[in-house]
């Protein structure tokens, strides 16, 4: 075989794996918060023990809208790299799996949760649910649902006492 045969077998088989590193879905096996970096599971080894990525960024907004959220171990996430090379690809996030289902079905909401805490933001309103306490802002006003209200570690709520004003009916109104 020809020197510039094997030199075009070299490039092409160079060519293949780099494609095949262009894009990697696996889990999350190692989360980094500090370094803003996360390790995934990219396939197995001949004895079938998971082969991990390099450290790669988890992709985070960092403009005007700062968001940060790293992905937990175990997430389904996508690796992508333009040149093919694992080691300096970007993670996001990938797709729903039965580990981790989607919190709604409707379309017509944007709903956001962490833990037993949900934030639900719809066309007329929000919705926050904590600890079996649930805060609804929408056109109407403010409704809140279980809980205490405090301010400044004074009881404001609904069970509160007066202790300088006498019971009775309110005031005028002027």
């Amino acid at each position: 075989m020809s020197a510039l045969v094997r030199t075009l077998l070299s490039r092409i088989t160079e060519l293949e794996r780099r494609i095949g590193g262009m894009n990697m879905k696996g889990r999350v096996t190692d989360v980094d918060p500090a370094t803003k970096k996360v390790r995934f599971e990219i396939g197995q080894d001949e004895d079938g023990n998971p082969v991990k990525s390099p450290w790669v960024l988890v992709k985070q907004r960092a403009g005007a809208l700062k968001i940060f959220s790293m992905p937990s171990v175990g997430e389904l996430v996508e690796g992508a790299s333009d040149c093919g090379d694992i080691a300096q690809a970007t993670v996001s996030p990938c797709h729903w799996t039965d580990d981790n289902q989607s919190p709604s079905d409707d379309g017509e909401i944007h709903k956001l949760t962490f833990g037993d805490v949900a934030f639900t933001l719809t066309g007329d309103g929000v919705l926050l649910e904590a600890g079996g306490v649930t805060f609804r802002f929408d056109g109407a006003g403010f409704v809140q649902d279980g809980g205490k209200q405090e301010h400044n570690g004074k009881n404001v709520g609904f069970d509160h006492k007066h202790v300088t004003a006498p019971p009775g009916p309110p005031g005028v109104v002027l």
